[in-house]
């Protein structure tokens, strides 16, 4: 294997599963409290002289390939990396829709080449694409179900269309719990009905107990989610309003209801049919070595 350096941001639970799988794997930036957080939002936004005082340096341990998530990052401390790490192959990989994130078109190509989940990211944009992945070791074992649909996740402006599809989905007796967080911690009081945080493997003890997971996208996103793994990895069915899952392999009807497309009414019939498995290697597509391996081989 060739040496490998990923860098995430560690507040994501990727960054505790790469680690776990025995890549090495490094925080960008310093300053993870959350005051020493906010001046360092203040430096980056106002393009203060002072940001490379903030980027990592334990970074610059020239590996062969450096793996960089998009969440985060900057221009400058992309072009910070290459220079610090000129033979390098060094991938950015957007796990996030382009429009919530660093501009691809901003990037020069000898600075990094560009790959993203998202297929219409990737003919907008111009980006390669690789499909997303999940890590084997968070399959679950599945309990007796206490609640028929569960919404774990931020608001992103989704808490409306949430709370509508809970109205819609109890007038056809399906049980819904609506688990909504704030987009940012510091937010958590601004409304009645956010939740606490909750750590990745809180949320999946919760998806032990649940017979489908509602997964509602974000704008035009048309990628895999987190939410969609946890449905195809742990064989939990899946009510989401994103059409086009069913262009992709692991789509079964009476494991998938599109929102929009599906009747409402059959969603009481679609909880009761039993999920249809797929086969193992279709799911080992999307492991995380699997991933790797096609990105460091393309």
């Amino acid at each position: 294997m060739k040496k490998i350096l990923f860098i995430k941001p560690n507040e994501h639970y990727l960054y505790k599963n790469i680690k776990k799988c025995g890549y090495t794997i490094k925080t960008p930036y310093i300053f993870n409290y959350l005051i020493l957080r906010i001046i360092r939002e203040v430096v980056f936004r106002l393009h203060l002289p002072l940001a490379q005082l903030l980027y990592n340096k334990e970074i610059n341990i020239k590996a062969e390939i450096i793996v960089i998530f998009d969440s985060l990052i900057t221009y400058s401390f992309l072009k910070w990396v290459r220079k610090n790490n000129p033979q390098s192959r060094i991938i950015l990989f957007y796990e996030n829709p382009v429009i919530a994130t660093i501009n691809p078109c901003y990037i020069d190509d000898d600075i990094c080449e560009k790959y993203s989940c998202d297929p219409s990211d990737c003919l907008m944009y111009n980006l390669k694409y690789i499909y997303p992945f999940y890590f084997e070791h968070l399959k679950i074992e599945k309990m007796k179900s206490i609640i028929d649909v569960l919404y774990v996740g931020s608001d992103k402006g989704r808490a409306n269309k949430l709370f509508k599809l809970k109205s819609l989905f109890e007038n056809q007796g399906v049980g819904v719990e609506l688990y909504i967080v704030a987009d940012r911690k510091y937010q958590r009081f601004y409304k009645k009905f956010y939740r606490p945080y909750l750590t990745y493997d809180e949320i999946r003890e919760k998806n032990k107990s649940c017979r489908a997971i509602l997964h509602i996208k974000e704008g035009g996103q048309c990628g895999i989610t987190v939410r969609v793994f946890e449905s195809l990895f742990n064989e939990i069915k899946l009510i989401t309003n994103n059409e086009k899952l069913r262009e992709y392999p692991f789509y079964r009807e009476n494991n998938i209801f599109i929102l929009g497309k599906d009747p409402i009414e059959l969603l009481p019939l679609f909880l009761k049919k039993p999920y249809e498995s797929i086969d193992d290697e279709l799911i080992k597509k999307y492991s995380f070595d699997n991933w790797l391996e096609k990105l460091l081989l393309d």
